[in-house]
Formats: C-alpha cells, sequence, structure tokens
C-alpha cells in the first residue's frame, strides 16, 4: 500500500449572495475614493464583510472592496492568504453585480 489515507479537500464556490449583500456591494464599490474615509462607510464595509462571512479576513485587513491588482503582505502572513480568498469572492460579486445589472 503506498501514498497516504488523507482525502483532497475540495474548495467550494462561496454560496449565493443575498440581495442585501450584492445591493451593499454595489453601493460601496460605487462610492468615490473620497468618501471612503468616513466612519459610515467603514462601517458598512465591516457590515458587507459580516454578511458575506468574512470576518476573519476583515481582521486580518482584507477587503471585497480592495482593488489592488497583489497582495500587500509577504507570503508566509496569514493575511497573504486572506486576500487570496477575498480577492476569488470579489470577482464573484462583480459577475454577480453585472449579471444582475443586465437583467
Amino acid at each position: 500500500m503506498s501514498g497516504t489515507r488523507r482525502t483532497r479537500i475540495s474548495r467550494q464556490q462561496h454560496a449565493p449572495f443575498t440581495p442585501e449583500a450584492l445591493a451593499l456591494f454595489a453601493e460601496l464599490e460605487a462610492t468615490p475614493w473620497r468618501g471612503r474615509i468616513s466612519e459610515a462607510f467603514k462601517n458598512a464595509e465591516h457590515q458587507l464583510m459580516r454578511r458575506l462571512g468574512l470576518i476573519d479576513e476583515f481582521w486580518t485587513s482584507n477587503s471585497v472592496l480592495d482593488r489592488s491588482k497583489a497582495p500587500p503582505w509577504p507570503d508566509h502572513l496569514v493575511a497573504f492568504k486572506d486576500w487570496h480568498r477575498v480577492r476569488e469572492i470579489r470577482l464573484q460579486l462583480l459577475e454577480a453585480v453585472k449579471l444582475q445589472a443586465a437583467e
């Protein structure tokens, strides 16, 4: 008998987004940069991350509203891995908003 008995864990796509989460994402995504420094915006961003089940990622300073092309952290930090997970969900959100607008 060769190899290992471990079974591979498959990553599933994020569950379908609620209409409220999609609406909040679209609203915050459309906020101009100068409006993103307000306390109200930061609270709404936290609310969005909570609704998406990304609160741990939020506390590692990651956000689905982040438009950067690459993570700002070195690859040995948890925040680096979290950035990739959040980026994947951001792309799904952008696609969902695009599809919703086309309807």
